[in-house]
């Protein structure tokens, strides 16, 4: 019965901070490429057939990560009149985050040259659906955020007193948990999803005469 005599809605607040790209400009080809297989991105688009991983060589690449941090402040309420049992409410949550983007070019192009160029056209592609994707998950958890608390503070009953801090401290721990289960489940998969469009045979096929064409 908790949830439903809750006195008002979370306050929620989120901030997200999205950096310009971070470049890597140190590493040769060769460096890049140690360790490096193209035989998933092969089976994923269906190309093994076509292209060996052997004859592939990767002339740049861009990751992204996400940094977070909660924090809320809980609340709590007599549930009878003899304030043996309370009922905790989760009244204020802030959520700070940050997505970094890291796009890396070998040294053997000139930066400003026509390869640089190129390869950092594709992969400023990925930081820009890396962005995009950031935004539009902010706007998604302002909406769903009020659910989620909503479930954690439904499934807690009113608790005595004695177990407050523990209970307290059970939510803020699942609190935690949704909101990375829901930027794993969420973002990052959309995220993933949406750079794989940019990373595509015909992207490829397309780059490959462009970067001989070059001459510096």
């Amino acid at each position: 019965g908790c949830a439903d005599y809750k006195p008002a809605p979370t306050v929620i607040n989120i901030e997200l901070e999205l950096p310009d790209p971070v470049y890597d400009l140190s590493r040769t080809i060769k460096e890049i490429n140690k360790g490096q297989s193209s035989d998933d991105w092969l089976r994923k688009n269906g190309m093994q057939k076509i292209w060996k991983s052997s004859d592939m060589m990767m002339l740049g690449y861009a990751e992204g990560g996400m940094a977070m941090m909660t924090s809320g402040k809980f609340k709590t309420t007599n549930y009878d009149r003899y304030g043996v049992y309370y009922c905790p409410y989760v009244t204020h949550l802030d959520l700070a985050m940050m997505f970094r983007t890291r796009i890396v070019i070998p040294k053997e192009f000139k930066k400003g040259g026509c390869r640089f160029n190129a390869v950092h056209a594709h992969e400023y592609r990925h930081y820009k659906a890396n962005r995009d994707v950031a935004e539009e998950f902010v706007r998604r958890l302002h909406k769903d955020l009020p659910v989620i608390i909503r479930e954690i503070e439904t499934r807690q009953p009113y608790v005595e007193g004695k177990d407050m801090n523990q209970t307290v401290e059970a939510m803020k721990t699942a609190l935690r948990d949704a909101i990375e289960s829901y930027i794993m489940m969420s973002m990052m998969e959309e995220g993933e999803r949406r750079n794989g469009m940019i990373d595509t045979p015909e992207e490829y096929a397309a780059a490959g005469p462009i970067m001989k064409a070059c001459r510096d």
